[in-house]
């Protein structure tokens, strides 16, 4: 079930790490979350469920709060933020992404599983291709389940 969006906050010596879970829309509050951050702000998009237009709005608006000075990385982007980052100008701000997950399919026991994917490993990677992996349930060859050139188009953008 989806759920109100929620941010974990957890602070180490220069970086400020944030986890966000649910949905982000009109009724998302950035604001205490993203205050006062350290040097190095790590922030992972996992647990997003759902973003809407006005959560967007609220989003971009959001991390242009980021100083300019901080170090801004987004781990684990979760399929519907990757979305956004290829539709979206400046969804990341000056950050960077360094790992998404992409969706597979498994033709052989018709499971769905979104596969953790590194930026810095696509980016080496010929073509822009979706790398072949293997269904954590039946360890069949699972087939990449998207339009290569449209779900990696963002990657062209953000790889550092």
């Amino acid at each position: 079930m989806s759920q109100k969006l929620k941010i974990d906050r957890t602070e180490e010596p220069g970086t400020t790490r944030l986890v966000l879970k649910g949905i982000i829309d009109e009724d998302a509050d950035f604001d205490a979350a993203f205050a006062d951050v350290k040097p190095t702000v790590v922030v992972n998009l996992e647990g997003i469920e759902m973003i809407n237009s006005c959560g967007v709005r609220e989003w971009v608006h959001a991390i242009q709060a980021f100083p300019k000075t901080a170090r801004v990385v987004y781990e684990k982007l979760a399929p519907r933020i990757v979305e956004q980052v290829n539709y979206v100008a400046n969804f990341l701000g000056h950050g960077k992404a360094t790992s998404f997950y992409a969706p597979y399919f498994c033709p052989k026991c018709k499971k769905e599983a979104n596969v953790l994917l590194s930026v810095e490993a696509m980016a080496r990677a010929s073509g822009g291709k979706a790398p072949t992996e293997k269904c954590p349930a039946c360890k069949g060859t699972m087939e990449f389940d998207d339009i290569e050139e449209e779900y990696f188009s963002f990657l062209e953008n953000i790889a550092s």
